[in-house]
């Protein structure tokens, strides 16, 4: 008896069916309108990927850099560049950005540090001293800063008017820097000019 009374009972209960949304027109375009939403926010990366980059710029400090036939002179109007290089460097996510003084004694003022405007400050403290630039010390410094694989850029800011500065393309063998000359020096490449360019390996 207990068993028939189980059976009258499932028989009475109704059984509830799940019932999908009929599709329309109207469903399908919030569906696309979703997916769309979350594709935008995942934010991926279509074709190929741009290389992030490590700029090292290397800024002539001697004594000739102080000459003010470019206003106020060669060191300030050069500055001036490597702040405008860095900004346009932070507008690219990933890239890193390295600074050498090439002073009396060449020295590492920036090392390996993301791109970005937070360290244009630094740059106030910069001076011009009075000799020639160590552009050996320079070299060195920049093998110490390159990693193997890495896309790299050297960009120098000089007056051009130290032969050694030419000669730094022999001391670092990996490629020539590209030059940005400031005054009437008498290097090859004069003009207020720069170009950043991938080194070749």
């Amino acid at each position: 008896s207990l068993m028939l009374w189980r059976l009258l009972e499932s028989s009475a209960t109704p059984r509830r069916s799940v019932r999908l949304p009929p599709i329309n027109v109207l469903l399908i375009l919030q569906l696309l309108a979703v997916a769309l939403i979350a594709l935008a926010l995942a934010q991926p990366l279509f074709g190929t990927q741009r290389a992030s980059t490590h700029s090292i710029y290397v800024l002539d400090a001697s004594g000739s850099m102080r000459a003010t036939d470019v206003a106020p002179s060669r060191f300030d109007a050069a500055r001036a560049r490597l702040g405008a290089l860095i900004e346009a460097n932070a507008a690219r996510p990933g890239n890193r950005v390295s600074v050498i003084l090439a002073g009396a004694q060449a020295q590492v003022e920036v090392a390996r540090q993301p791109a970005a405007q937070e360290i244009l400050p630094l740059f106030d403290g910069f001076r011009a001293g009075d000799g020639v630039a160590d552009w050996t010390g320079a070299a060195q410094l920049l093998q110490a800063l390159v990693v193997q694989g890495e896309r790299t850029a050297v960009i120098t800011l000089s007056d051009g008017t130290d032969p050694a500065e030419a000669e730094l393309a022999a001391q670092f063998p990996v490629a020539e820097p590209t030059r940005a000359v400031f005054g009437s020096g008498k290097g090859a490449n004069l003009g207020l000019s720069a170009k950043v360019a991938p080194v070749k390996d």
